[in-house]
């Protein structure tokens, strides 16, 4: 499952988003909208196969209930870091490059993500808390606006 990334509410239920403008300007109205998922259900609400197991469907801005970024941070040891995805029981944490976190994540396997920034798996019983925060999606909020 993913925890960070572009989603959307489309008939009461959570999508992933991909946003589309052919422009290099955000221009109320000229930004299309794709959602995504993994359910073969999604056929009923319209949606395509565009590969096995994987279905889109294309909606217009106002069909849609909420647009948002997600990120979602998990506390471990009493730091939080930004968390994506969780798979078979774990959760992978972009962890910073530093010496304190070398040391906080000794004996487990770091896998280096960027110069700064790397990625260790930790299994879901020893993450303390997680945080989620959906932030309103800037294209979608100005259609709905422009629309008022």
């Amino acid at each position: 499952m993913r925890l960070f990334g572009l989603y959307a509410i489309y008939q009461n239920q959570e999508f992933e988003l991909v946003e589309h403008s052919e422009s290099r300007w955000k221009i109320p109205g000229d930004t299309e909208y794709w959602l995504l998922t993994d359910n073969p259900g999604a056929a009923a609400l319209g949606f395509g196969e565009v590969r096995p197991g994987r279905y889109k469907k294309r909606v217009p801005p106002e069909d849609l209930s909420f647009a948002f970024r997600k990120d979602t941070h998990a506390t471990y040891k009493g730091f939080e870091f930004k968390a994506d995805p969780m798979k078979d029981g774990q959760v992978e944490l972009f962890v910073p490059n530093t010496p304190e976190m070398r040391e906080l994540f000794r004996g487990r396997e770091i896998e280096n993500y960027d110069r700064s920034l790397n990625i260790v798996k930790i299994p879901l019983d020893e993450i303390e808390t997680f945080t989620q925060v959906w932030k309103p999606l800037k294209s979608w909020l100005d259609y709905i606006s422009s629309k008022k």
